[in-house]
């Protein structure tokens, strides 16, 4: 278990190795005014709710950077607990994996191989510090997105209906030579499908290049409500980033450009012709 949480940033001593010694979050040992190499009794009530107790040495003080499990948390042997509870029993326990993808599966496999057990993702397990968290930011992300797309097409709309206009005599001209609407319609919406990829493949190789160069070293955050530290956070950009970074500005500058080109080809050819 001690390879599995290995995030415990001890402030003094360490882990415990032995079956009578303790670990204490930094608010618990404060509050009880115990250090490493104390010794403290743990009081605690058993299955059949009887009173037992245990003398144990203090082997670590550790902090999560959470105040909420600073305060209350502490680490114990499974033995002993088991002694302290008057069982023999394992109500949980943790399994890591290498990707959160391959938990469909694992979880399919413990309920095929025993169906008394129940398998709980990490998500739901720890929803209060992580799901409630994840949710929250893909609803403000989702926000800041929807709006930053409607500046954007509103700037592409512009940009293609002054761009338009200026070729009036352009597409005047073609109409005037014979080609259609339909034909001249598919031609506008290709070009201006093409500066949206454009777009979006330059904009992908400058957020690489400022990550690489500017943010290697992550973005220095300052502790939040709840949290005792600060922290750094790294910019992981996956294939799915990439892919909506295309198809994003792709899809808005096809969308943002049909109105100014409907209008314009709507026009007579001496109108598109004095436009020039």
């Amino acid at each position: 278990e001690s390879s599995f949480f290995n995030r415990m940033n001890y402030i003094s001593g360490g882990d415990f190795t032995a079956e009578d010694e303790v670990i204490l979050g930094k608010g618990l040992a404060e509050s009880i005014d115990a250090k490493a190499g104390d010794t403290i009794t743990l009081l605690t009530q058993t299955i059949n709710g009887q009173l037992n107790g245990a003398d144990l040495r203090v082997a670590g003080v550790f902090h999560m950077g959470i105040k909420a499990i600073d305060d209350t948390y502490f680490k114990l042997h499974l033995k002993q607990a088991q002694r302290l509870l008057d069982t023999n029993r394992v109500e949980l326990f943790s399994l890591a994996t290498k990707g959160v993808e391959h938990w469909n599966q694992i979880s399919s496999d413990i309920v095929t191989k025993n169906p008394q057990l129940e398998s709980v993702p990490f998500e739901i397990l720890d929803k209060v510090y992580y799901q409630n968290s994840i949710d929250f930011l893909e609803a403000q992300f989702s926000f800041v997105r929807t709006i930053i797309l409607l500046i954007v097409a509103l700037g592409i709309f512009n940009t293609i209906a002054v761009g338009l206009l200026e070729r009036a005599g352009e597409v005047g001209a073609l109409r005037a030579n014979g080609e259609k609407r339909s034909r001249l319609f598919k031609i506008l919406i290709t070009e201006n499908c093409m500066l949206g990829l454009i777009g979006g493949a330059l904009g992908i190789i400058l957020a690489i290049c400022v990550d690489k160069l500017f943010l290697a070293k992550g973005i220095p955050i300052p502790s939040g409500p709840g949290i005792t530290r600060s922290y750094s956070v790294f910019i992981e950009m996956k294939t799915s980033h990439y892919l909506q970074a295309l198809l994003l500005p792709t899809i808005t500058a096809v969308l943002s450009s049909c109105w100014p080109i409907y209008k314009l080809l709507k026009k007579s050819i001496p109108e598109l012709l004095r436009s020039a």
